[in-house]
């Protein structure tokens, strides 16, 4: 009966690790990605960070910029801002791998780029300025919208272009919701909206 039970215990362990091993490397390296994102932002006044769908982390390091990082090992690089930017306070991704941030710097700024997946190197597309937000404000992107929750100064809504990642201009600027304010934001579907209120 003992070794029936321990029969058993390894038939569970190998149909477990069968489970483990057929998963997405992406799921795979979550833990090890968190653990380089903890590095990467305690090598800066890191703000916000955001992992691709080919395990490439983006973090938004305030006055120090954009750092990129390959997962799980490579290693850490710091991108050009956008002329007339010197600092980003926020980040998103969307489901193909475009890249935006934004700033408060300009009258509050978004800004959108392609991703390399091999390198993580980012090349601009293009900047949209002057919205308002105060004091804490996120961005989130999804399906050809992006929301930037602008605190007590209400949500900007902009759209994009899903094949060149281009922004429009906004189509809603400064929407005041019931609340006092809205920090962040994240999309839930192209057409869900979920925020942090105060």
């Amino acid at each position: 009966p003992q070794a029936h039970r321990d029969r058993s215990h390894i038939i569970l362990f190998q149909r477990q690790a069968r489970i483990i091993s057929s998963l997405p490397i992406t799921i795979m390296m979550l833990p090890l990605a968190f653990l380089t994102l903890i590095l990467l932002l305690q090598s800066s006044e890191g703000t916000n960070v955001a992992i691709s769908s080919t395990g490439i982390a983006i973090a938004a390091l305030d006055s120090a910029g954009l750092a990129t990082r390959v997962l799980p090992n490579g290693s850490t690089m710091t991108q050009s801002l956008p002329i007339g930017l010197s600092s980003v306070a926020d980040v998103s991704i969307d489901e193909n791998d475009f890249v935006f941030v934004f700033s408060t710097q300009l009258s509050g700024t978004v800004c959108g780029f392609t991703l390399d997946a091999e390198n993580g190197d980012l090349d601009e597309v293009n900047c949209l300025s002057g919205f308002g937000f105060a004091p804490f404000s996120g961005v989130s992107a999804l399906g050809g919208n992006l929301i930037v929750s602008g605190g007590t100064q209400g949500l900007t809504h902009f759209t994009y272009n899903t094949e060149s990642g281009m922004l429009s201009p906004t189509s809603t600027n400064n929407l005041k919701l019931a609340v006092v304010g809205l920090p962040d934001v994240v999309m839930v579907t192209p057409t869900t909206i979920a925020f942090s209120a105060d």
